[in-house]
This record gives C-alpha cells, structure tokens and sequence, in this order.
C-alpha cells in the first residue's frame, strides 16, 4: 500500500510541475511573439513589456499563467531579431540559439513547439520588416 501511495504521489507531482514545463517555454515565445507583432518586431525589454501580451491560445497551448510563466522561464533580453533571423535551423531539437529556456536548465517542449525554433519560424515570416539592428 505504501509503494501505491508514493507512486501516486510521485505522479501528482508530475502532473502539477513536469507537464507545466512545456507548456510555459510555448507560452513565453507567444508572449514575445505577440509582443513582436504589436511593436515593430522589437525585442521586449523584460517581463513588463510581457505582461499586456494576449497572445490566442491556439498560439501558446492555452496555458496563460504569466506569473508560473514568469516563475519558470528565462528569455534573453539582450537578443537581437535581425542576428536571429539569420540563424541556420534544421532541427528543433538543437536550435541554433537559445533565447527561451527554462530556469532550471532541463529541455521540455510540445513537439513541434520548441520556443526559439517558434522565434525563427516567426522571423522568418516578417524578415522583411525587422528594423535595422533590431533590439
């Protein structure tokens, strides 16, 4: 009974810490994904220029707690779309930059929604339109 009760634990705490990781890496590159579209294609500044994003939820797995979000995810301030833009992506398994990723350093994603490689893909898309030395 007691290997019952700790496995269920131990899938609890999965369920309410390990699913939560994917979903808060999608919904910080929509954040600055949806930042980007309504500034220009500039780069935030920091988790307040983050906070009015309303990114759909079909764009970030519907999760929208910014502040699990915030708790969770480093984003790269300082990067510069027009550098990224230029970045070689072949695999989402092994982007070519990392400018999202989770605070304590593990790698987890919905397939197909790895957060840099959601970054490229977008920038890809509006390249045309990036500023000049776009911060």
């Amino acid at each position: 009974m007691l290997i019952v009760c700790f496995l269920a634990f131990e899938l609890f705490q999965f369920l309410q810490s390990g699913m939560k990781k994917p979903y808060c890496v999608w919904h910080a590159a929509a954040m600055v994904i949806d930042y980007m579209k309504h500034h220009d294609n500039k780069w935030p500044g920091s988790w307040d220029d983050l906070r009015t994003t309303t990114p759909e939820p079909y764009e970030s797995g519907g999760f929208q707690n910014f502040e699990e979000v915030q708790k969770r995810v480093q984003i790269d301030w300082t990067a510069k779309p027009s550098e990224l833009v230029n970045a070689m992506f072949s695999d989402e398994s092994e982007p070519p930059f990392k400018v999202i990723w989770l605070k304590d350093g593990s790698t987890s994603y919905v397939t197909g929604s790895e957060p840099n490689h959601l970054i490229w893909m977008y920038l890809q898309k509006v390249k045309h339109k990036l500023p000049q030395g776009a911060l």
